[in-house]
């Protein structure tokens, strides 16, 4: 996979600089919602932050060298953090026990398979689809439990999916506009706009917000619920 950046146009190097360097902001994000979330023992949730970490890391691999087994180690973190997102904030684990570890794992099993072992346009069809139904989920799982939480804690929803949704914006246009983003930015005298790398930063704000408020939304009802 090529994004739009062009390739070693900054340093000789490394493949995407832009796109690297955003790739750090995931690094830091995750650093800052573990310790959050360790400082409130809340192991799970650090733990999800703490995948966040390797996300970054993997992306910080990938997008500077572009190769595929480190492309993997980019997407393959990014399936287990929404997996394990989801696992926690539907509750499954209490209603279904057993039969739903087993489902979870299965379905991370199949699609780390199917990442793994496709190549091209095909690879990258079946990781969106894959990836994206569960991120899907958990975002609108999210909103669902925050409908009845403390006005600071939807407003931490609404900022997070803000962000959420002006990155995936730039992601789209970067991913399926890069010609016209080139000719257009060539013909007016700029440089390209690095919206996949926006597309880093506003992901790591917006994914710290959004776990931030399921972390806080899921302790409030437990809390309620022992009383």
């Amino acid at each position: 996979m090529d994004w739009c950046e062009a390739n070693y146009a900054v340093s000789p190097y490394i493949a995407e600089w832009w796109n690297t360097l955003s790739s750090v902001a995931m690094v830091f994000a995750g650093f800052a919602g573990a310790w959050r979330e360790r400082q409130r023992g809340r192991t799970r949730f650090a733990a999800a932050f703490a995948l966040l970490v390797i996300v970054g890391l993997g992306s910080v691999a990938f997008h500077g060298t572009l190769r595929f087994e480190l492309q993997m180690l980019d997407e393959l973190p990014m399936v287990y953090l929404v997996l394990l997102i989801v696992w926690i904030s539907s509750g499954v684990s209490h209603r279904y026990g057993q039969p739903a570890a087993i489902g979870f794992v299965a379905y991370g099993i199949v699609l780390t398979l199917l990442v793994t072992l496709a190549r091209g346009s095909v690879q990258f069809v079946l990781f969106q689809v894959g990836f994206g139904t569960l991120e899907i989920y958990a975002i609108a799982r999210t909103w669902w439990l925050q409908r009845q939480a403390s006005p600071k804690i939807q407003r931490h929803f609404r900022f997070g999916m803000t962000l959420y949704v002006i990155a995936v914006i730039a992601w789209i246009t970067d991913t399926s506009q890069c010609y016209t983003i080139i000719r257009w930015s060539s013909s007016a005298g700029l440089p390209n706009p690095q919206l996949h790398a926006i597309w880093h930063v506003l992901v790591s704000l917006g994914f710290y917000a959004l776990l931030s408020v399921i972390a806080d939304v899921t302790t409030v009802n437990r809390g309620a619920a022992k009383t």
